[in-house]
């Protein structure tokens, strides 16, 4: 059985214009507790962020988090 894959994109410019989406390995069904990390997004202000689920199934995502760190 294949993962699941939750797919992440976002929007610098108030909804009008997204990035391309970009693949996170969810994992297999009753794989519950999967942290869902990307990397390198970049820097901004009053950023979009979109969220979908291409498994099929029914997915919850519980919390989501945001580490910034200086260049």
């Amino acid at each position: 059985m294949t993962d699941a894959l939750v797919q992440l994109r976002y929007s610098d410019d108030g909804g009008e214009n997204y990035s391309n989406w970009r693949d996170m390995a969810a994992g297999a069904t009753g794989d519950f507790i999967r942290p869902l990390i990307a990397n390198r997004l970049g820097q901004t202000r009053h950023r979009i962020w979109e969220f979908r689920d291409t498994s099929g199934y029914a997915m919850d995502i519980l919390s989501a988090s945001i580490k910034a760190e200086s260049a």
